[in-house]
């Protein structure tokens, strides 16, 4: 799944551009996060009750529940391999000038390893202290964000050379 989107993605960035597409795709993310952590809220609602009512709960058999939760984490991988996954570095080296290019590079692949083991090492820490449902709302939380620093201020750059890009942020040709 995920590779099909990302040779979509790949067809997407030049046609499409990449403002467009990083915004589609991070709200499709938010869309699937809701939807994680709203069925997480109701699952544990459900678990409660039928824990209440027969102490016993049979977890031999996925409940509808078991695929809403599937089904979200397919649509957020899914709109991730469409653009902010690929544009993560597609991006960096269009938006930073020939004279720091490699310096901004380096740091913003640095900061994109550090984030990424930071949320993997801390999801089940994080999970068990928000419960699964506040931690899908947290998730949420950053996307709308990012989202927004992508809406407000974003430049697209479909269709510019890396010389009318440096000229537009750092008056440089």
């Amino acid at each position: 799944l995920k590779l099909i989107c990302l040779f979509v993605a790949s067809a997407l960035i030049d046609n499409l551009g990449r403002r467009p597409l990083l915004i589609l795709s991070v709200f499709g993310m938010i869309l699937s996060l809701i939807l994680i952590a709203c069925t997480f809220l109701l699952m544990s609602d459900e678990v409660n009750d039928l824990e209440e009512k027969t102490k016993v709960v049979n977890r031999s058999t996925p409940s509808l529940s078991f695929f809403f939760v599937i089904g979200g984490l397919g649509m957020y991988l899914s709109f991730f391999s469409l653009g902010l996954g690929p544009l993560g570095w597609v991006m960096p080296p269009e938006l930073f000038s020939t004279k720091i290019r490699t310096k901004g590079v380096s740091i913003t692949t640095f900061a994109n390893r550090l984030t990424a083991t930071f949320m993997t090492t801390t999801m089940l820490t994080f999970a068990s202290w928000m419960t699964e449902a506040g931690y899908f709302c947290y998730l949420t939380c950053i996307n709308v964000i990012i989202l927004l620093l992508a809406y407000l201020f974003l430049p697209e750059t479909k269709g510019k050379s890396l010389e009318n890009v440096s000229a537009q942020f750092y008056g440089e040709i």
